[in-house]
């Protein structure tokens, strides 16, 4: 999928400049984990949405939607730890690297 890369990059960054107008005035490490959080329900839930589609055999938007929950559940505590890595640690040192 390539345009997962680019969408999780223009989501991460309407994010950070929605928190901006929303709390100007919040703690930066709260914006990251915030982003974070959203980042993760965000990309789980288009992944969920693919894998579910590519991997089973779907007869009906009831089956769909419960083969969906359960790989988004399954998916969800590993793209939360994920989505705070990159948000926390690594887009911040990207950032500092395209700024020089």
């Amino acid at each position: 999928m390539p345009i997962i890369a680019p969408a999780r990059f223009l989501f991460m960054t309407l994010t950070g400049k929605f928190l901006q107008q929303i709390m100007p005035n919040g703690h930066k490490t709260l914006h990251k984990i915030i982003t974070g959080f959203l980042m993760a329900l965000f990309m789980e839930s288009i992944l969920a949405v693919s894998t579910t589609a590519n991997l089973l055999e779907i007869t009906d938007i009831a089956t769909f939607a419960s083969l969906w929950q359960q790989a988004f559940s399954a998916a969800l505590p590993f793209g939360l730890f994920m989505a705070l890595l990159i948000s926390l640690a690594l887009k911040p040192t990207l950032d500092r690297f395209i700024a020089n």
